[in-house]
């Protein structure tokens, strides 16, 4: 299971939505509104202790974090950094940064425009693929051709990538480089040699 994505920027709302949507079933109607209060943050906690019945995979949709106070984000630390096999938790913000670090460094950030975008995208999500696998395969060279194919859409492209991982976590070289694209996605808006840098080799 991956940790919890966030949404940020004007269309944050729409794509968390889209994205939930897309994931599963929602377990209780958006929390956060108006601010996320410590009862309602603990009310979350609560849901993801038992998988519910008759649901594949439940999402928890919260937000704006940006709203959210310290101690009502404190309590969600633990459930979005190791979030359940039968859950997905997905944050939103219309600002990143006003969003606690805590929160942020255990996320996935993804910037979303007034428009939105599509998480769905076929050829997106083929390319995702192919950009995994170029990278653990060492087949650097067609890292920049795959990249520039999503001209305008990068953040979007790492987001599907991550989800390209889903379930391969464990895999020391899949680790490290969730870690480095993760670094790359907190950018509101990553440039092309920014995701390219990502997917190659570190230093040793």
């Amino acid at each position: 299971m991956l940790s919890s994505l966030i949404y940020h920027g004007p269309g944050a709302f729409q794509c968390a939505l889209d994205e939930a949507a897309r994931v599963g079933q929602l377990l209780h109607s958006p929390f956060g509104e108006g601010g996320l209060k410590v009862d309602a943050a603990r009310k979350i906690v609560s849901l993801l202790q038992a998988a519910p019945i008759g649901i594949d995979m439940g999402v928890i949709l919260v937000g704006p974090m940006d709203w959210a106070p310290p101690k009502s984000a404190d309590v969600l630390l633990k459930t979005i950094e190791e979030p359940p096999d039968f859950a997905q938790v997905i944050l939103w913000a219309t600002d990143l940064g006003g969003v606690r670090d805590t929160i942020r460094s255990r996320c996935l950030a993804v910037w979303c425009p007034a428009t939105g975008f599509e998480p769905d995208d076929e050829e997106m999500e083929s390319v995702a693929r192919e950009l995994l696998q170029a990278a653990l395969n060492s087949q650097y060279y067609a890292v920049p051709v795959l990249v520039a194919k999503m001209k305008g859409k990068e953040a979007e492209l790492l987001a599907e990538v991550a989800e390209a991982m889903s379930g391969s976590l464990d895999n020391p070289k899949v680790l490290v480089l969730w870690e480095r694209i993760r670094a790359v996605a907190q950018h509101y808006r990553p440039v092309p040699i920014e995701v390219i840098s990502a997917f190659m080799p570190g230093d040793s």
